[in-house]
């Protein structure tokens, strides 16, 4: 099995992390299945929004944070959300698109 992250696989190295992982051994092949070329720093964790009849999605919690470089524990102002849809970066301009329909669903608009 692969490591899905950089954070993930310090912590196997680690003696707790080796020991859960079932020794040396293991955290080798750990080692030799994973590539190391494409390793995120950090997992994002996605969450499924149910759109009913017209389908489902996933959404990366925390993406659009990351992006713009705000911290996880304030709001983004809408004024930085109406600026990124006018990006240059595709992906962000999705992301804030996104973030800007997934509120007015919360809002019932």
């Amino acid at each position: 099995m692969p490591f899905l992250s950089r954070a993930q696989q310090r912590w196997a190295h680690t003696s707790k992390g080796t020991k859960a992982l079932g020794g040396p051994a293991a955290v080798h092949e750990w080692d030799q299945a994973t590539d190391f070329s494409h390793l995120p720093e950090h997992v994002m964790k996605t969450e499924r929004v149910n759109l009913g009849k017209k389908g489902s999605f996933d959404v990366k919690k925390g993406a659009l944070h990351e992006m713009l470089h705000i911290p996880d524990d304030q709001t983004i102002p809408e004024s930085r959300i109406k600026s990124a849809e006018h990006s240059s970066k595709p992906l962000l301009r999705r992301r804030a698109r996104s973030a800007e329909g997934l509120e007015h669903m919360r809002r019932g608009r």
